[in-house]
């Protein structure tokens, strides 16, 4: 019987190629979850209205950068501390600059912003900072972040007496459109007022100067006066999230950026404080709107803001405000009148004011500054015409006649009345006429002027009825016509020269047929043809 032969088998059992692949794994697992484990870092908020722990997430820049693991009250009891696992990949960026804030929807100068949050819920925004030191520990904000430091623009800081719906982010508009944003809000140390801000964005810089005046456009405005009641927003965004407007003159001085400006309350009191304060009264109902010019010679030179009836309810009140360069216009001989959009036979007068609005006009005069005006019913009296010669017409009554009127010759207008007053005796009606340049040789000292106004009729019972008019314009506004008598016509006269103006045509005038000469060159009815005619009657 043969022995059996025990050999030992080198190498390692199969048995064990199991467990050692197993150990293996392990050890990967281990490694692997010690290099990709995360960072955890601690960041304080005033609440936690939204976070939830293990769903809360940290987006940057629409990537998850990490989660909220744990959240508990803070040992002050006035904070919440959001325990949060960062990614490894965050380590370096962890510096102790570095910004977190809750991300809620919000509406602002971009729309609404956070919208995807009503969905998804809230998550933590986070900045990265520029310092080097690494840190675990955050003081979370309340609000986004302003802008970073370096974006462009003009940054102004804006003084009020309180902040009312501002908050960072909020639009900063010019006529309605977004040109800026609020960066910060902040109570100043002495406790009265509240420090802004504002960002205006590279492209809008030019829009402010040292004129530019800035108010609360947050809410509703309500306007109501004789004209009506307007209700203003600046924009929708203003209205829920707050916002800022401004208004600026063309050409101001450039702003210094370093010196602080008021941000009003109102629209109104913002315009009132940009240049002197004027009050105008008037002596009727008839006014202006807010918003109408304050004009010399065709140039803005102010701008009513407010319009109100007075304390005895009689009439109204406009108070605007001088442009700076303007102030000096506003003495106490300045007199300052209505002008509105007026319609007649000839035309519209004064067409600037169909589609720009009434406005008032002003002339200067007088010596020390001031303030308060009564608002006339015309321009200042002109007894002087620079562009020709001026009359005077002696009558006992104007009867339809006006300031404005059209003097006439042959049916052809060649001048008007500047203006009439008593004479000083108050026994007659002086009527100053200016007659243009070109037409000046027709008015001699025998000439005869009469009221043209209305309808003459003439004719008895043994001749033939006829009815006549110097023109439509005469009939409704009134007019004057006048003409020269072939016999001892006289010579031209000089301004000042007094006539008496008749009730009638003088009798025979139709037969008038003088000729006299005029300067062709530059009469406006030629054209400056050199033809010779004769010049009748009026």
């Amino acid at each position: 019987m043969e022995e059996a032969v025990v050999r030992q088998r080198k190498g390692i059992s199969p048995v064990w190629i199991l467990p050692i692949v197993a150990l293996c794994i392990g050890g990967w697992l281990v490694y692997k979850g010690i290099r990709d484990d995360g960072i955890d870092i601690t960041v304080s908020f005033p609440d936690a209205t939204g976070i939830s722990a293990g769903k809360t997430q940290v987006i940057f820049k629409g990537v998850p950068v990490g989660l909220v693991r744990r959240v508990e009250i803070g040992e002050d009891l006035k904070q919440v501390k959001a325990h949060i696992e960062m990614v490894k990949e965050a380590e370096d960026e962890l510096v102790e600059d570095m910004q977190f804030w809750i991300v809620r929807p919000e509406v602002g100068i971009r729309g609404i912003s956070g919208l995807e949050t009503l969905i998804a819920g809230n998550y933590i925004g986070v900045a990265p900072g520029k310092a080097k030191t690494p840190a675990r520990v955050f003081q979370g904000l309340s609000s986004p972040p302003p802008p970073a430091v370096d974006a462009s623009g003009l940054r102004l800081r804006l003084l009020s007496a309180n902040s009312a719906n501002l908050k960072v982010g909020s639009p900063v508009q010019f006529r309605s459109f977004p040109v800026g944003e609020v960066l910060s809000v902040e109570l100043m140390p002495d406790g009265n007022r509240i420090a802004l801000d504002i960002l205006l964005y590279e492209r809008f810089r030019s829009l402010v100067n040292s004129t530019t005046v800035f108010w609360n456009a947050s809410g509703l405005a309500l306007d109501a006066n004789l004209s009506g009641i307007r209700l203003q927003v600046d924009s929708v965004s203003s209205l829920l999230s707050g916002g800022i407007s401004f208004e600026t003159q063309p050409d101001g001085p450039p702003i210094d950026p370093e010196k602080p400006m008021t941000l009003h309350a109102t629209k109104s009191e913002a315009l009132l404080s940009r240049g002197r304060r004027l009050v105008f009264r008037f002596d009727s109902m008839e006014s202006v709107n807010p918003g109408a010019a304050i004009r010399y010679r065709g140039m803005d030179v102010g701008e009513v803001v407010t319009v109100k009836l007075t304390d005895d309810l009689q009439s109204l009140e406009a108070v605007g405000h001088a442009y700076p360069k303007s102030e000096a216009l506003f003495k106490d001989g300045t007199h300052v009148w209505l002008v509105r959009p007026r319609f007649g036979l000839e035309g519209v007068k004064n067409p600037e004011a169909v589609f720009g609005g009434s406005y008032l006009a002003v002339v200067p005069g007088g010596k020390r500054p001031h303030s308060e005006f009564d608002v006339h019913r015309g321009p200042p009296p002109v007894k002087t015409y620079p562009e020709g010669i001026t009359v005077v017409l002696r009558s006992e009554r104007p009867d339809s006649l006006q300031t404005g009127s059209p003097v006439y010759f042959r049916q052809i207008r060649i001048g008007e009345i500047l203006h009439m007053e008593l004479t000083p005796d108050s026994r007659s009606v002086d009527i100053f006429v200016g007659i243009d340049e070109v037409y000046a040789p027709l008015v001699r000292e025998s000439s005869r002027f009469w009221n043209a106004s209305g309808i003459r009729l003439s004719g008895g019972l043994m001749s033939k009825m006829q009815v006549s008019i110097e023109s439509l314009q005469s009939l409704v506004g009134g007019g004057v016509a006048m003409a020269v008598p072939e016999e001892d016509p006289g010579r031209p006269v000089q301004s000042g020269h007094v006539f008496e103006l008749l009730k009638e045509p003088p009798k025979g005038w139709e037969k008038w047929r003088l000729e006299i000469q005029l300067d062709e060159s530059s009469d406006p009815a030629t054209g400056g043809k050199d033809d010779k005619e004769s010049m009748g009657f009026g």
